[in-house]
């Protein structure tokens, strides 16, 4: 017996496909919260931000003071009354606003007028803003450092401290910062409050509610920049000719200019995601990037790191769950795919809605999904397999059927896998066996069979299903059971489909082509006992109805015909013995016809059963004219006490043939005794044979009463007598015209048969010539 007990591998898999979607998802959500994957995330946050690269807005400029205003103005730092003149010409232009990305931490000693005149400069101006600096004491502590007293009174403040990432890169900053308390602006939010373009509600992710400690450096509302493009993006003008007035005081009406270091060796310049090939952007430049998105509201936003995790389980889950319907090649370019789909939403994320969803996580958890399932669900076949191959191994068929095994050339198998393989290849090659024996054993069947599989497809069929009405040029396999055999049962087409469920059961039915048929359904079932199909054979049962039928047609002769003469003479010597004086007289020459009429009907029924039984191995040579001319000899003396003619007519005088000469002259003669019968006195019988293509016409021709139309389809039946022989009281048991219909076919000929009531028939034998 088959071990029914053997794991299933569909619950094998499930199993599997549990655990793999556990693992994925896990490792996907872990690696989202714990920024495993961070750099390749800051990696594609550099190349997403630089397709937001848009013209910087036209109210926004920077005083450089670039390598050009060293070389002309002088070294650096330059002395305070410079700034005081640039401030008061920028004042006098009608700028919104001026913000100073210089440090003015100290006094100038050397020029304390100087400092003065920058102090009533700030004054004038009204709005302008100066930095503070977050600089880190000796043991941990934090110090803010700010603009000396007299800078300080006359000028609004605004830190310049930059967010670096740990790779270095700038690419967030904090709007609020200070000490205790987030009350310094940024100094680009300095700058658009002081220009009165601030936004009512500042941007950026707050802080957690909660205490803070003494002197500790708070910093609130963290945006990450959308930067306008790379460095020298935001318009520049050189402080040196903007002194020596080459730059006409209207460029800078209505802007917020922003005074600081472009000069390379200022060390006052960061990397940004869009600085590439090393240049990196001044830091007075970052924050004209930072005041640009705050006129335009445009940051880039992050994703919450919880919907991050839930949309890399999600998109995990997802991936596994299509697995569970696609081929391993298919799972390969979805896979490639879902990770290229994900890649590409986060840039379209980025572009359109201006939020950024860190994809390393999802990705990395999509490309993990198919080798973790491939696999998972490679261990689960393989231990199905070991396990459908020990059962087919000691499977009781297996036994029968020759085993097959095969080494490698060392003579032994190596390892696991190539055990598996050899098991496998025994496998199937028993299967191909089983499947072979079980093709030639339905060929044998000397009926038309078909094995019919769950979905009631034909899987198997023999030579003989093969030739049945319905099976057309595309053959049986693969097609449904019902649509083959509706052609060949079209009276029992409404049954098919239920026989499917009926098995076993079957019917008998009569097929398009005229044949008795016994249709049997037989199911089958796997090796779990579910029914898996069926064994449809359809048996031609036309030879045993037709033996059915004759041994009716001989049990009505032997009850009816044959007894009948029988009785009579029972009859007649009955009455002889009870009244001997009453007896007719002519009582011995009805006894005689009674009698003769028993031989005649005894002998017509033994020369049908020779004619059913001729067999074609045993003819010989045999001239049909000279069997037509003894057959109209034997008859002529019958036909003159009708005074009737019977004689030959034109046509050849030899005819040669193959047959049984007996047979055929009985045939003749019993024609030309139907012709004499069935005319009235004074007419004429001929004969004649006469060559017709390849076979011999064999004639005889009547002037009797002639067959209706509506009697020849049963004029040659056995037991047959028509209408008209009976009226005119005709005797005869009807089996004279079937034993020559039956004894012409089995000689390979045929008849035919043209007849006018009242003006004679014409029966035409056609043998073949030899």
């Amino acid at each position: 017996m088959i071990d029914l007990r053997r794991p299933l591998l569909a619950h094998s898999l499930r199993f599997e496909w549990l655990g793999t979607v556990a693992a994925v998802c896990a490792f996907a959500a872990l690696a989202a919260w714990q920024g495993w994957f961070s750099r390749l995330d800051q990696t594609l946050y550099d190349l997403a931000v630089a397709t937001l690269a848009r013209p910087a807005p036209a109210e926004v400029v920077i005083l450089a003071v670039d390598e050009e205003s060293l070389e002309r103005v002088g070294r650096w730092p330059w002395r305070r009354g410079i700034h005081a003149t640039a401030l008061d010409r920028l004042t006098q232009a009608g700028v919104r606003g001026v913000a100073f990305d210089v440090i003015f931490a100290e006094p100038d000693a050397a020029d304390p007028a100087g400092d003065a005149a920058f102090a009533a400069a700030l004054r004038r101006s009204g709005r302008a803003v100066l930095p503070v600096l977050m600089d880190a004491a000796p043991g941990g502590a934090v110090r803010q450092i700010l603009p000396i007293p007299a800078f300080l009174e006359a000028a609004t403040l605004g830190h310049v401290h930059l967010e670096l990432d740990r790779d270095g890169i700038a690419r967030s900053v904090f709007l609020r910062e200070g000490r205790g308390e987030a009350k310094h602006s940024q100094l680009a939010l300095a700058l658009a409050e002081a220009a009165r373009a601030a936004p009512a509600a500042l941007p950026g992710e707050r802080r957690p509610a909660g205490p803070v400690a003494s002197g500790a450096w708070v910093r609130d509302h963290r945006v990450h920049i959308a930067y306008l493009g790379p460095p020298g993006t935001v318009r520049r003008i050189s402080y040196a000719r903007f002194l020596a007035g080459e730059v006409p005081a209207a460029e800078f009406e209505g802007k917020m200019v922003f005074v600081g270091a472009t000069a390379a060796g200022m060390l006052d310049a960061y990397p940004t995601p869009v600085s590439g090939e090393g240049r990196a952007m001044p830091g007075v430049e970052v924050s004209a990037n930072v005041l640009a998105g705050l006129i335009e509201g445009r940051f880039v936003r992050i994703v919450p790191a919880w919907l991050q995790i839930a949309l890399a389980v999600i998109a995990c889950w997802t991936l596994l769950t299509a697995f569970l319907r696609l081929s391993a090649r298919r799972a390969l370019l979805v896979t490639v795919g879902a990770a290229l789909a994900v890649s590409a939403g986060t840039l379209a994320l980025m572009i359109l809605a201006g939020w950024w969803l860190a994809p390393s996580a999802a990705i990395a958890g999509l490309l993990s999904c198919y080798p973790v399932w491939s696999w998972r669900r490679l261990e689960a076949t393989q231990r199905f397999i070991d396990a459908e191959l020990e059962a087919a191994e000691n499977a009781p068929y297996a036994l029968a059927l020759p085993e097959r095994r095969k080494t490698d050339r060392s003579g032994a198998l190596s390892d696991a896998l190539e055990r598996r393989i050899a098991r496998a290849r025994s496998a199937s090659a028993r299967a191909r066996d089983l499947h072979r024996f079980v093709a030639d054993t339905l060929d044998s069947l000397p009926e038309a069979a078909m094995v019919i599989d769950r979905s009631q497809r034909v899987t198997l069929a023999n030579a003989r299903a093969a030739q049945l009405p319905g099976a057309g040029e595309q053959g049986v396999l693969g097609r449904r059971y019902e649509e083959v055999l509706a052609p060949a049962l079209a009276e029992k087409r409404d049954e098919l489909p239920a026989l499917f469920e009926s098995a076993p059961s079957g019917f008998e039915a009569r097929g398009s082509d005229g044949r008795d048929l016994l249709v049997r359904a037989e199911p089958f079932a796997d090796s779990s006992g579910r029914r898996s199909g069926l064994l449809l054979t359809l048996v031609d049962v036309s030879a045993l109805k037709a033996a059915e039928r004759k041994r009716e047609e001989y049990m009505r002769f032997l009850s009816h015909d044959l007894r009948s003469p029988l009785v009579s003479i029972t009859a007649m010597l009955d009455l002889h013995d009870l009244a001997p004086q009453s007896s007719p007289p002519d009582l011995l020459a009805r006894i005689r016809r009674s009698v003769e009429r028993s031989f005649a009907l005894a002998d017509d029924f033994l020369q049908l059963g020779r004619a059913d039984s001729l067999d074609p191995a045993r003819f010989s040579d045999v001239d049909l004219a000279a069997l037509l001319t003894a057959a109209v000899e034997e008859e002529e003396a019958r036909a003159a006490g009708k005074r009737i003619t019977v004689a030959m007519g034109e046509g050849v005088t030899q005819a040669p043939a193959r047959g049984v000469a007996d047979v055929l002259l009985r045939v003749f003669v019993n024609l030309i005794s139907n012709a004499v019968k069935y005319s009235p006195e004074g007419t004429r019988v001929e004969c004649s044979v006469q060559r017709a293509g390849e076979f011999w016409r064999c004639t005889v021709a009547d002037q009797g009463y002639g067959i209706s139309a509506e009697d020849l389809p049963r004029l040659f039946g056995r037991f047959e007598r028509l209408d008209a022989a009976r009226k005119r009281g005709e005797g005869g048991a009807g089996l004279g015209l079937a034993f020559v219909k039956t004894a012409v076919e089995r000689h390979g000929g045929r008849m035919h048969v043209t007849s006018e009531p009242g003006k004679g028939s014409q029966f035409s034998v056609e043998l073949l010539a030899a």
